[in-house]
């Protein structure tokens, strides 16, 4: 389970992503910069309202909900958003979600390793009490998940919060 709850999770970007394209390409995004609000206030709703859904793994859910709301912001529209969504694919299979790591070769266990999924899954398995929850010499972030996932969650709000901003602002243009 820990693994799934980490796959839906970390997909949750890809909703955000094709909503906010529907609404940028069909000249909703317009109407609300024509408004006198704040100019975040409609990215941060968007967001916002994804984060409600999430409630378990809230904080990189929200973090990966700027991702989908900068593509989604940044791509022409809604058809092309969907197109986009099974390259959200790899980054759940690759990771420790559905096997172990450690049987895997050298360059793929490395980026099964570091990838967020694989922390989010490591962190719900410490979290829930799973007793298969690896040990021993495995990488950092599985060693320490659940410092991994707020570290990444971190990252990438650092990242995606001003690129979301500036494509907002520049959509209208």
């Amino acid at each position: 389970m820990p693994g799934l709850f980490a796959m839906v999770t970390f997909s949750a970007w890809l909703g955000v992503m094709t909503r906010v394209a529907a609404n940028a390409s069909r000249g909703v995004m317009d109407r609300f910069r024509s408004m006198p609000m704040a100019r975040l206030a409609v990215p941060v709703g968007q967001t916002g309202a994804d984060l409600l859904t999430g409630l378990l793994m809230i904080v990189l859910r929200y973090a990966l909900s700027w991702v989908g709301g900068y593509v989604g912001l940044a791509v022409k529209n809604d058809q092309v958003a969907d197109a986009m969504v099974p390259l959200g694919l790899p980054f759940t299979m690759l990771s420790n979600a559905f096997v172990p790591t450690g049987g895997m070769p050298g360059w793929l266990r490395f980026l099964a390793d570091w990838n967020p999924v694989s922390a989010l899954t490591a962190a719900a398995r410490q979290l829930f009490g799973n007793p298969g929850a690896p040990s021993g010499n495995v990488a950092w972030p599985l060693a320490h998940p659940v410092t991994a996932v707020l570290l990444w969650s971190a990252a990438l709000l650092v990242i995606f919060i001003p690129l979301s901003l500036r494509a907002y602002m520049r959509r209208g243009r």
